[in-house]
């Protein structure tokens, strides 16, 4: 401490003394606080309102530090804590709990100043902490119900949740994707609809969906969903995986539109070259293009990746056709 602050707090002190001596405060215990204002940077911050409180008592004080950040309150009550806050500009900070000295001058750690957050940031911030805390929690008890196998109290941790946080998008998928495994596809349908009505900007959501209209044959909707879908990936820079455009590769060939499929294929199979089903669908469209040899090599290739898949018998045959 310099010397102008040493006399400072001799005076606050002394201050303290006198008051103490005073009949109108005689049975009152006071004392004195101490310490020093930093910013972000580390280097004092002159002229900050440093503000006291003892909200026990309903008692505020308050005092601006000097040129070198440096404050003195003296003829603070003792017993009840005391909280600080101080602030300067749009740089705020504090301390808490801070219990007085009788007839002493308690010097307290330097307190950081820091960005003060508006209220609405603050409420949106505090938002989604107790979101996180209560997805957490649901996942917590959803993994717990999946060691056991019980997918429909998995389903309902997740619903509990979505009724405390109806903006809990990521709740819906896991809802969807435990109801299919429940084989139960309209529910399944009906969680990923929710998730992209609270958050559009959800790929897991398009993914799922592409693969539900696709197995439905509900062609035009899953063409929606799976370009929605690369969409997001590639603004993402992931640039769509090799699933996803295999099932846009899927929907086109099914819409029969030959052409458009072609693309979505050639990039699914350079993304993941062992992804059978793709090689797979490439020979049928070389087929439909006419170039058998090279339809049959597709296909020679998908045989060795699954020989036992679901289309390995339409392989072969096409493969043994002269």
């Amino acid at each position: 401490m310099n010397l102008d602050r040493a006399a400072r707090v001799a005076v606050a002190g002394l201050f303290a003394l006198t008051l103490a001596a005073l009949p109108a405060v005689a049975h009152a215990q006071v004392g004195s606080l101490a310490g020093k204002v930093v910013g972000p940077d580390g280097k004092p911050v002159p002229d900050a309102v440093v503000t006291l409180t003892q909200t026990a008592n309903s008692l505020t004080a308050t005092v601006k530090t000097n040129n070198n950040g440096e404050w003195v309150r003296a003829g603070l009550q003792a017993g009840n804590p005391w909280n600080i806050r101080v602030k300067k500009g749009d740089l705020e900070g504090g301390i808490n709990n801070v219990r007085v000295t009788f007839n002493g001058v308690l010097e307290l750690p330097p307190i950081v100043l820091s960005a003060a957050v508006d209220p609405a940031t603050k409420a949106r911030m505090d938002a989604e902490r107790a979101q996180q805390a209560a997805i957490a929690k649901a996942t917590a008890e959803v993994e717990a119900a999946l060691k056991t196998g019980d997918f429909d109290l998995a389903i309902t941790k997740y619903t509990e949740a979505v009724a405390a946080l109806p903006g809990c998008a990521i709740c819906y998928v896991r809802i969807g994707e435990l109801q299919l495994k429940k084989d139960r596809t309209a529910e399944a349908e009906k969680a990923y609809l929710e998730a992209i009505k609270i958050d559009d900007q959800n790929a897991d959501a398009y993914n799922a969906l592409t693969n539900i209209y696709n197995s439905q044959r509900k062609f035009d909707e899953a063409a929606k969903m799976s370009a929605k879908f690369n969409s997001l990936a590639a603004s993402s820079g992931g640039g769509g995986n090799a699933e996803s455009l295999f099932n846009q590769g899927a929907i086109a060939f099914n819409q029969n539109k030959i052409a458009e499929a072609k693309p979505f294929l050639e990039k699914a199979i350079a993304l993941k070259p062992d992804l059978a089903e793709a090689h797979y669908l490439m020979g049928m469209v070389l087929i439909n293009e006419g170039k058998v040899p090279e339809a049959k090599k597709s296909l020679a290739e998908y045989l060795k990746l699954a020989p036992t898949g679901p289309n390995a018998a339409t392989a072969k045959a096409i493969i043994d056709t002269p």
